[in-house]
């Protein structure tokens, strides 16, 4: 019963998410046909979840297998200052090892391609997991797409550490930037 992350916590539900979709598992657990995207939001009621359809509507015209990420960037008001200075510094890193621009890497609002699923499963096992895998799906050729979203901020206290997850952002950043 150990917390071994929120990145742990994403990939076991994509994991099993991915095997209870195996045709071959579907009959097993009831599934009467496959299902084609994940949605992922936060536990802290941030996002609102009747805005899936948001995603929905982006995936609807999209042409490839694609990963798609809210954006709360275009209604900052509400959001606290520091975290609207970090999350569009670490934005413009991310994207810049993404190849593409990416205005709010740091969103818990996902939506994933089933396809993408099998290459998502590596990567870290905590906050920065959200990060590694936009790097890994821009390197595998997938497009990320932004879509609009309405952001709910409350009193409820951040659980990211900044030192240690700054520590833990830098090196993952080291990393692939070593890896070009």
């Amino acid at each position: 019963n150990q917390n071994r992350g929120k990145g742990e916590a994403i990939k076991t539900g994509l994991d099993y998410w991915l095997a209870a979709s195996n045709p071959s598992a579907a009959t097993v657990r009831g599934l009467d046909r496959e299902v084609m995207w994940m949605c992922l939001l936060d536990s802290d009621g941030q996002h609102l979840p009747e805005e899936i359809d948001r995603f929905l509507a982006a995936a609807g015209s999209a042409m490839q297998p694609t990963f798609f990420i809210g954006n709360r960037m275009n209604n900052v008001r509400a959001m606290p200052l520091i975290r609207r200075i970090v999350n569009r510094f670490m934005s413009r890193q991310i994207s810049r090892l993404c190849g593409q621009r990416i205005p709010d890497t740091q969103c818990g609002f996902r939506m994933v391609d089933r396809k993408l699923v099998p290459d998502l499963l590596g990567g870290g096992n905590r906050f920065e997991y959200e990060t590694e895998v936009l790097i890994i799906a821009s390197r595998k050729g997938y497009r990320i797409e932004s879509v609009p979203i309405t952001t709910v901020y409350s009193d409820q206290v951040s659980k990211i550490h900044p030192m240690r997850d700054a520590l833990r952002f830098l090196k993952l950043m080291w990393r692939y930037r070593k890896a070009d």
